[in-house]
């Protein structure tokens, strides 16, 4: 009985190193499973505070963005009026242009006209003042033919 309890003895003492054992193990894993839990989590704060840092970061680019996209449509806006109204001024030049190039062709038909006018008047006058000329001397003829004593 006494080489039983020694026995048994043995066997509490195996067993209680290998419990000893087991619940070293067990708290050397449950001290890397606590580290890699915090280590996890000090990593998820750290990628929770870069997610927000880049999402302020993607917002305040596309604030910028949208302003800079809207000062180039106001550009745009803008540069469109103005070539509209570069357009009506063209528009308007050439249809002067067309009006003046009018005027000067009808000013030249005046002008030719006028001067045929002139010619044709001038003629008429030296043919009035051809006739008046034989008529005078027609007259004066006749009265030397008969007052032949003057």
């Amino acid at each position: 009985s006494l080489s039983e309890r020694t026995t048994l003895l043995g066997h509490m003492v195996t067993q209680n190193k290998d419990l000893d054992r087991d619940l070293s193990e067990a708290r050397t894993f449950v001290t890397d499973i606590q580290e890699e839990t915090e280590m996890y989590f000090r990593q998820k704060e750290e990628a929770e505070k870069n997610a927000s840092r880049l999402v302020l970061e993607l917002e305040e680019l596309e604030n910028s963005q949208l302003t800079r996209i809207n000062k180039e449509r106001v550009k745009v806006e803008k540069a469109e009026y103005e070539l509209e109204a570069l357009k009506k001024s063209l528009d308007r030049a050439l249809q002067d242009s067309k009006d003046f190039n009018e005027l000067q062709k009808q000013n030249r038909e005046l002008q030719d006209k006028i001067r045929r006018q002139e010619e044709y008047l001038k003629r008429k006058l030296q043919k009035e003042n051809r006739l008046k000329d034989r008529v005078n001397q027609t007259t004066t003829t006749s009265a030397v033919a008969k007052n032949p004593a003057r």
